[in-house]
């Protein structure tokens, strides 16, 4: 697995509810949902990265 770089995000109050909602309805942690929530927005607007 490749090692992951700590990403500082800031949301509002009313986000990190909905993200705390959210990741406790699919039993993952916040960091899984939103890594979650941003492959499938990806996904939607078919942005793909070039892999080496």
């Amino acid at each position: 697995m490749a090692m992951k770089k700590k990403t500082s995000i800031m949301l509002s109050a009313r986000d990190k509810l909905l993200l705390e909602l959210l990741a406790k309805k699919e039993n993952r942690s916040q960091t899984k949902e939103l890594e979650y929530l941003i492959r499938r927005r990806a996904e939607e607007l078919d942005i793909k990265i070039k892999e080496p």
